[in-house]
């Protein structure tokens, strides 16, 4: 029988077995796995947040009053006419109940007392005060004035601020010598010195009134 050269086998030998090949890894979804990441990790950062402050809510509540000494820092006798202002301070000077000066403001005042109606001029006042009276002596000098007379208290307002009237007896002239005057006084120790604050106003009625312009007006220091 005719044998085939090659003892029989296959003239090409042994064929290989096949092996499908995978095809290799898209490359287009990269992207999409990044975004996918970055969208967990600000999600994840969110929680985060929303939790610290709610253990931050919860640690506060607690602790919601004001300590007595940061109370107290604001806190001011309800007498005073300023106790907001900062650098407030109470003056000595006051009036008693029975519109009297009290002792704290007996002593010589003076000032440069500055008239703004019906000219301005520049004058030198005086007040001489003694403790526990009504009346005080006053005297106004200075461009061509030289006059002198006498100022009473005739009401006060929580020993604050007085309404006052002015005789001049010596020197009568115009303006702040005038021969009967009404004005307010007021002591102040809110900056500097102490000081006497003295409106004199073109009618009683001003003065009562607190017009916001006066004829003169004056800060007075012992």
């Amino acid at each position: 029988m005719y044998q085939p050269p090659g003892g029989g086998q296959p003239p090409y030998g042994t064929p290989q077995p096949f092996y499908p090949q995978q095809p290799p890894p898209s490359r287009a979804n990269g992207p999409l796995i990044a975004a996918i990441g970055c969208g967990a990790l600000v999600v994840i950062g969110a929680l985060v947040a929303v939790l610290v402050i709610l253990v931050s809510n919860k640690n506060g509540d607690g602790d919601s009053s004001v300590s007595p000494q940061a109370n107290s820092s604001i806190s001011e006798s309800p007498s005073s006419p300023s106790a907001s202002a900062s650098g407030y301070t109470r003056p000595d000077c006051q009036f008693g109940a029975d519109d009297t000066f009290l002792p704290d403001c007996a002593g010589t005042w003076s000032g440069d007392y500055i008239q703004t109606k019906p000219s301005v001029s520049k004058y030198y006042s005086r007040l001489t005060v003694a403790s526990e009276a009504k009346t005080a002596s006053i005297s106004f000098s200075g461009n061509g004035l030289d006059c002198s007379g006498t100022l009473t208290i005739l009401s006060n307002t929580d020993g604050y601020k007085a309404l006052v009237r002015t005789d001049i007896t010596s020197g009568r002239s115009t303006g702040v010598c005038a021969s009967v005057t009404y004005g307010t006084i007021t002591p102040s120790a809110i900056s500097g010195p102490e000081k006497l604050i003295l409106q004199l106003y073109s009618s009683r009625t001003a003065a009562e009134t607190n017009s916001p312009t006066s004829n003169s007006v004056g800060g007075l220091i012992k």
